[in-house]
């Protein structure tokens, strides 16, 4: 399974990850992206090469 991480210092909470991610890894809460569901992630990269900022990684 993949670990996906958003850098909370990085992040700018500009929604481009869960906007991109069409298999819900990612969700909003109380107005702030967070990892929800990283076992659903296939390792696109999407989500990081939309990252203006460098926030998400997989590893």
């Amino acid at each position: 399974m993949a670990e996906v991480e958003i850098n909370p210092i990085l992040c700018e909470n500009n929604q481009l990850c869960f906007d991109i991610c069409s298999e819900g890894v990612f969700e909003v809460d109380r107005g702030k992206v967070v990892v929800k569901n990283p076992e659903n992630c296939n390792e696109c990269f999407l989500c990081v090469e939309t990252c203006p900022t460098g926030a998400v990684s997989i590893d």
